[in-house]
């Protein structure tokens, strides 16, 4: 037995492809301000940290968006392949980003985790994939 019935899995993964392209396009507005105004003032560490708030509340807005209008459903198996569907390409739109605008290769980018930074935004990618569910279960509550 299935655990989420065949049109509610494309559902659920039609919401993680918009939810990630919401989120990806806050990140696209935001992470040249980030590169551009605040590395120069406080250095990459903090200016990825300062950033952190502004992507969750963009991944909260998105959900709060796409949720209703995919209707994907306030269970945990929906929930959870739209956050690994979102989860799947965020990763593949980071390591191509980074390979054909920073000029990385997939072996630096994989690098990229072991420094301060890397780790703040692995942390963000995590939160992104797990948050479809914390929105879940948050609703659940009475």
């Amino acid at each position: 037995m299935s655990v989420v019935p065949t049109g509610r899995i494309t559902r659920a993964i039609a919401a993680g492809v918009v939810y990630f392209a919401l989120v990806y396009l806050a990140g696209f507005v935001l992470g040249p301000l980030r590169e551009l105004i605040m590395v120069p003032q406080v250095g990459r560490p903090l200016a990825v940290l300062v950033e952190a708030p502004l992507m969750i509340a963009a991944m909260w807005l998105a959900l709060r968006w796409v949720v209703p209008r995919l209707n994907v459903l306030d269970r945990t198996g929906p929930r959870l392949v739209m956050g690994l569907a979102g989860f799947a390409v965020l990763v593949v739109a980071e390591a191509a980003m980074s390979v054909l605008l920073r000029g990385w290769t997939l072996s630096q980018w994989l690098g990229h985790f072991d420094t301060i930074e890397g780790t703040i935004s692995l942390g963000l990618f995590l939160l992104f994939a797990a948050m479809p569910m914390l929105v879940c279960h948050a609703q659940a509550r009475p």
